[in-house]
């Protein structure tokens, strides 16, 4: 019999690795998207792109391993019993129970990594994700501004163009289009440059007009100038807000705030989740053939999607106060893990 243990553990691995493979292939090719645009607009800096894409995926592996591990003991599952290995199994005197033994046999190490990823990895790279956004941000609207593309300011109330660059600090052929006091401004130069005036960033112009149009009667105004300056952007301190994402976990335990203790309800959560999957995996595996693997994988999705939607519906309702994170955290997972054991014994009867 410790042979045939030792076979479902070496099949569990060989349907697990290409699992996560595939997963983490899908995911990590949604995160490029995803982040390529946010480099497109300036939200990220581009050459930060593969750092936030590495973060991104560090952030997402706890899902990843959870969800490869429910599939691949669905699938192993459903292959023992396609091929009469599962009568074989109960013949010899074993049972669901033992069975589901050999499952956390496998698959306790990825629990273990799943526990480390949610609560020190994930915070830390929420961190240094912010940090890396934070300080994008930070800069001059000028400074994001690249020659023969236009950008728009951090608060959107401008669009700049710049034609090319002189080999010196000065650009030239300078656009700029504006929303101020009910009026569009378009303000155009030949050269233009930055300059500091008590610790705020400003943008002058030389040789150049500006149109103004009132948004209410359509009046025009044009002026034209040899030098015009305009403030780029205020430097003076903005409180930064911390992302509860990027709070330790240690310091979530001893925080009375409910968003805070939201937090550690979701990343408990996570961490005890995988261990209901292998449950559910088994109990929800049919064998019946008109069902076939399709069904049961489609099924363990529709289990899976049900379980992490429930999670953040607690995470939610902990933050509003509406309930206490513990007595949500034993009624979610205590009621699925009593589900779950339960359809296994009345099975095995």
């Amino acid at each position: 019999m410790k042979l045939y243990e030792t076979s479902t553990r070496s099949e569990l691995a060989r349907s697990f690795s290409p699992t996560l493979l595939v997963l983490g292939t899908i995911v990590l090719t949604t995160i490029l998207i995803r982040t390529l645009g946010q480099a497109s607009i300036g939200q990220v800096n581009p050459i930060e792109v593969g750092y936030i894409m590495a973060f991104n995926f560090i952030g997402q592996l706890p899902t990843i391993i959870s969800l490869s591990l429910y599939i691949c003991v669905v699938a192993t599952v459903y292959r023992m019993y396609m091929d009469g290995e599962m009568v074989i199994w109960q013949m010899s005197g074993k049972n669901f129970f033992d069975l589901v033994k050999q499952l956390f046999a496998f698959a306790w190490p990825f629990i273990v990594i799943v526990f480390f990823l949610v609560t020190i990895a994930w915070p830390w790279v929420n961190y240094h994700t912010d940090e890396m956004k934070t300080r994008f941000s930070k800069r001059n609207d000028l400074a994001r501004v690249e020659p023969g593309i236009f950008q728009e300011s951090a608060n959107g109330s401008r669009v700049y163009f710049v034609d090319k660059n002189t080999e010196g600090s000065k650009s030239k052929n300078i656009f700029i289009l504006s929303n101020e006091h009910d009026k569009q401004i378009m303000t155009s130069a030949q050269l233009g440059f930055l300059d500091r005036k008590e610790g705020d960033d400003y943008l002058m112009l030389e040789n150049g007009q500006r149109v103004e149009e009132s948004a209410s009667d359509g009046d025009l105004k044009i002026t034209e100038f040899k030098l015009y300056g305009s403030v780029v952007q205020s430097n003076h301190v903005i409180e930064k807000t911390v992302n509860t994402r990027a709070i330790p976990t240690d310091e979530l335990i001893t925080s009375p705030n409910l968003v805070h203790r939201a937090e550690f309800f979701w990343r408990l959560s996570i961490f005890i989740a995988p261990l209901n999957y292998l449950l559910m995996a088994l109990a929800l595996t049919s064998p019946n053939a008109r069902v076939g693997r399709g069904g049961n994988f489609a099924l363990g999705i529709l289990f899976f999607h049900f379980y992490n939607n429930m999670i953040n519906v607690g995470q939610s309702w902990v933050a509003e106060g509406l309930i206490h994170w513990l007595t949500y955290l034993l009624l979610l997972h205590g009621l699925i893990f009593l589900s779950a054991s339960s359809f296994l014994y009345f099975r095995q009867r």
